[in-house]
């Protein structure tokens, strides 16, 4: 009997410690969320509706893990026009200025709300790596590279927005401050004036290379899916938001290949020691499926028959003296 009560006593000691261990667990969790919470309250009252995700997912830049903020619905992006400078060395004793960069780029991006009383623009721009990285990324800009247009319904300009600020917050999200409120069911263009640096990792917008005849040849081209088409422009880089593409590249003239997802209008214009090539518009799609090329690769094609006697046309991009 004595060692029945000896066990009882030393479960009803157990059975009192877990429950408090329980009790004080759940009394810190309340404490950390109602911080979180907090925290996310000063955030929307400061920038706007911004919605909080309480999981954690994989940066594309790094293995860290980040809480995600997603953009509000109130504006919504139509239509791209994007004007990308493409400072890419053409082999490795190209001293070409400002390598490796998109200095005097600019993207005007056509805009409508539906919503009352939106006195912000929030969009996507990675603005912040690492020491050393090689990611690509969007220089930081002041109000004073970014302009806000007004239009009426048929397409005439109704006024100028003073730009009050720009806020760079984390998880590469870019706010811009109006002096008042956009009105809805208007177009209003949007246009930002920025520089990027191109990476080297095969993320975003990336330089990549080869060798011919002993020397590294260089080349650009993007990878965007999923959201690392905020590390070569400003954007709504959302997959489950969908706008038209106009796009135009300048880039050095040693380089005779380039594409996007448009078709080139005509040939390119020679602007001193750089072309610029003009592409048309694209139908309505996500920001990832945009890809671009500067290059010296050739354009060939060959036909194909399939076992039922078809014939195809097939196009090829190659370079045709690699050095393997």
């Amino acid at each position: 009997m004595e060692l029945r009560k000896r066990y009882c006593w030393a479960f009803g000691i157990l059975f009192a410690g877990l429950l408090a261990g329980l009790i004080a667990v759940s009394i810190l969790l309340a404490r950390k969320t109602g911080e979180e919470l907090d925290r996310a309250k000063l955030t929307t009252a400061r920038h706007g509706p911004f919605t909080l995700h309480t999981r954690a997912t994989l940066s594309p830049a790094s293995s860290e893990s980040a809480p995600i903020y997603r953009l509000p619905t109130t504006v919504q992006p139509r239509h791209y026009e994007l004007f990308l400078q493409i400072h890419l060395p053409y082999d490795e004793d190209d001293t070409l200025p400002d390598a490796l960069t998109t200095r005097g780029s600019h993207v005007n991006i056509t805009l409508r709300t539906a919503a009352q009383g939106v006195r912000n623009i929030t969009f996507h721009a990675r603005h912040e790596v690492k020491e050393n990285s090689v990611s690509g990324y969007i220089k930081q800009f002041d109000k004073d590279a970014v302009s806000l247009l007004e239009f009426t319904g048929n397409g005439t300009l109704d006024g100028v927005f003073k730009i009050v600020s720009v806020d760079f917050l984390k998880v590469d999200i870019v706010v811009v401050h109006l002096d008042r409120a956009l009105l809805p069911d208007r177009d209003y263009k949007l246009r930002i004036q920025f520089e990027g640096v191109i990476g080297q990792n095969m993320q975003g917008l990336y330089r990549s290379q080869f060798v011919k005849d002993g020397k590294t040849r260089y080349l650009v081209t993007s990878q965007f899916e999923p959201i690392m088409a905020r590390m070569a422009f400003p954007c709504f880089d959302e997959p489950g938001i969908r706008s038209r593409f106009s796009t135009t590249l300048k880039y050095p003239n040693r380089f005779t290949m380039t594409r996007t997802n448009g078709q080139a209008e005509g040939e390119a214009i020679t602007d001193g020691l750089w072309l610029i090539q003009k592409y048309t518009t694209t139908p309505a799609m996500p920001v990832y499926l945009n890809a671009f090329l500067v290059s010296d690769f050739a354009l060939t094609s060959m036909n194909v028959q399939d076992p039922t006697g078809q014939i195809y046309s097939v196009i090829l991009i190659f370079h045709f003296t690699f050095d393997f």
